[in-house]
């Protein structure tokens, strides 16, 4: 080891863009490059091309969160007033059970003269 700077500066110099690009292949879904970062070691040169020319995920394939939370709030409030309704028609049902018809209570009830 006659020059350890060499090393130094190859650490220095892979190390961040390894990291970077790990990270940002981790967090668009980018499984299989993931893997051959961590696998391959070509002093930064690979994690370099990944960073620069497929780092951008599809805007197709990841939705914003945005309208994510958006589309899922929706279906909550469809949710809720489909609850609400099935509860009104219920409590609709009950108190017409509840109250007898006229005819009925008339036929029930003997006339007193």
């Amino acid at each position: 080891m006659e020059h350890p700077w060499i090393i130094i500066f190859i650490l220095v110099w892979t190390l961040p863009w390894k990291g970077v690009a790990l990270w940002r292949a981790a967090r668009n879904g980018h499984f299989r490059w993931f893997w051959a970062l961590i696998l391959i070691n070509s002093l930064a040169i690979l994690d370099i091309i990944y960073i620069l020319f497929f780092n951008n995920p599809n805007v197709e394939e990841k939705p914003n969160q945005d309208e994510v939370r958006q589309a899922r709030m929706q279906r909550y409030r469809e949710q809720q007033s489909k609850k609400r309704a099935l509860e009104e028609q219920v409590q609709q049902q009950e108190v017409s059970m509840r109250q007898p018809s006229s005819i009925a209570i008339s036929r029930k009830r003997p006339t007193i003269i």
